[in-house]
């Protein structure tokens, strides 16, 4: 039976099509539209390589890793609870939080970040860099730099490291705990290896991050205000929020960074003081909002009673208090060894080490510090002294056995 003519033509037309690889008239819209997607998402592949390298890209420094971080928690570990956490540590500096991020840092559940924020502040035009500077902070500078400060710490806490900023993966300052000195050693690889390997270290310490279920950021650089922020935005965080005598932490501070005379330290402490007593109104009200998120540690609770205050963290952070560190407490705090430097986690006797100030500071510092303070004390249970030698008759007291909303600190 002959085929009809209609259908001859169609057919010879078709074989036309297939050996030109044009197609038919009404195909080729179709084929430009499916070159077009290729060509998109080529581009857009490229751009995500680019973006997964664009962070990797600063200056090495001369310093030797010593110590693998684990890739992945132990089968014991993951026996709590699997689910993803967070966990924000806020002080101010030299009061007590390498201690404190060590003893979290410990349970093998949690990748630990260390002041993610220095070189931000360091860059930021409303930051002042150190107490003889002079600055005039504006509300806008203020909300801009919370803003970029809750930015870097809503990467580090989702491990979206391939949105960083190039200063801040090369931050000096991650080096100081196991888990962000990966992040820190692939900026130091860059440079000094292949591309290839720079990617791999890159992906390595995102794979690491991404397989621990507890994320801690540890940050001295982080403002009341921006807590209540990160709090409201990020239903799985939980907050820590540290606290020393200040009279302590402007001694400690101007001896490890510092180096003030009488009268300047002064001029700091009544900074200092404004400071903290602006962080801790913008704070204390979100002990009644989040009641279950948010604790208050003091540093001298935590030197004096170094077992009990470890696993009472722990218990409000939904981890379980193992053998290990129970024992890497008492190393730290009890165990008899001197410690080497200023930032050492290891006292060879904590609670000496919380009231060391007692010794070295200057009584007009004492007393500028009751008086700009005076607040702030009431609400945390710390005392003044009324003489030079209440000061270094350490029968008197400096603080009492305070409760802050409700709850024994």
């Amino acid at each position: 039976r002959q085929t009809p003519l209609a259908v001859r033509v169609s057919v010879a037309k078709q074989s036309e099509y297939e050996k030109t690889d044009v197609g038919p008239p009404t195909m080729r819209p179709l084929r430009l539209v499916k070159r077009s997607l290729t060509v998109v998402l080529a581009v857009c592949a490229l751009y995500i390589c680019f973006v997964a390298f664009k962070g990797l890209f600063v200056q090495p420094s001369n310093v030797e890793i010593t110590e693998p971080y684990r890739l992945e928690p132990t089968a014991s570990a993951t026996e709590d609870k699997p689910e993803w956490r967070k966990i924000l540590l806020v002080a101010y500096g030299r009061s007590g939080s390498s201690l404190t991020s060590a003893i979290i840092d410990r349970h093998p559940d949690v990748f630990s970040i260390f002041e993610p924020l220095f070189t931000l502040e360091q860059r930021h035009p409303g930051r002042i860099k150190g107490p003889r500077q002079t600055l005039i902070q504006t509300k806008r500078m203020q909300d801009s730099y919370d803003n970029e400060c809750i930015a870097i710490l809503e990467i580090f806490l989702n491990c979206s490291f391939e949105s960083m900023n190039v200063e801040d993966i090369g931050n000096f300052q991650l080096r100081n705990s196991p888990g962000s000195r990966l992040l820190w050693e692939c900026s130091l690889s860059t440079l000094q290896k292949t591309p290839r390997a720079a990617l791999d270290c890159f992906l390595k310490a995102r794979q690491a991050c991404l397989r621990h279920p507890v994320k801690l950021v540890k940050s001295v650089r982080f403002r009341g205000q921006a807590v209540a922020q990160m709090m409201a935005r990020n239903r799985d965080l939980k907050v820590l929020y540290l606290v020393r005598d200040p009279r302590g932490t402007i001694s400690s501070q101007n001896i490890a960074f510092w180096k003030l005379v009488t009268d300047e330290t002064l001029n700091y402490t009544r900074k200092f003081c404004q400071m903290f007593r602006e962080d801790l109104a913008a704070i204390q009200p979100l002990f009644d909002r989040y009641p279950d998120r948010i604790k208050l540690v003091r540093y001298e609770t935590l030197a004096e009673k170094p077992l009990l205050v470890s696993e009472e963290l722990y218990g409000f952070l939904g981890l379980s208090f193992t053998s290990d560190v129970r024992e890497f407490v008492f190393n730290s705090t009890s165990a008899g060894h001197k410690s080497t430097y200023n930032f050492a986690t290891d006292r060879a006797n904590s609670t000496s080490a919380a009231y060391a100030w007692r010794r070295r500071i200057h009584f007009p510092v004492v007393q500028a510090t009751d008086q700009f303070c005076a607040d702030v004390y009431r609400k945390l249970g710390y005392l003044p002294l009324r003489s030079e030698a209440e000061l270094t008759d350490f029968r008197y007291k400096v603080k009492t056995d305070a409760t802050f909303h409700g709850v024994a600190i």
